[in-house]
Formats: structure tokens, sequence, C-alpha cells
């Protein structure tokens, strides 16, 4: 990880099941479990019946 400051957000999103890494970041994270731009995470959330979401964090 070229950022050791980041491994704390990859490693929340590790924590928790079902989560999305959303950065501007891309190639400073592995592309697992889910890392995704901002553009990606509107394109789920503008689907017309979005994945269930149960809770949304921002740290």
């Amino acid at each position: 990880m070229p950022d050791e400051d980041d491994r704390v957000f990859y490693e929340v999103c590790l924590s928790k099941e079902d989560s999305f890494l959303v950065t501007g970041n891309l190639k400073h994270f592995p592309k697992e479990p889910q890392v995704i731009t901002a553009a990606e995470m509107m394109e789920i959330l503008d689907q017309p019946r979005p994945p269930i979401i149960r809770k949304i964090s921002f740290v």
C-alpha cells in the first residue's frame, strides 16, 4: 500500500461484511473486497432496485 495512512480505511472495509471502500485513489488499494470510485457507487445507488444498503458509514 503506497500510503500507510490509507491502511486504516482498508482495514475497516475488510472488517465489515458487504462493505465498499469509495475512493478516488483506486491504485492505492487492492481491488478486493469492494474498492470503487464515487461514480461507481452512484451507479449502484441509481439502480431502480439497488442492493439493500443496511448502513452507510463515513470514516
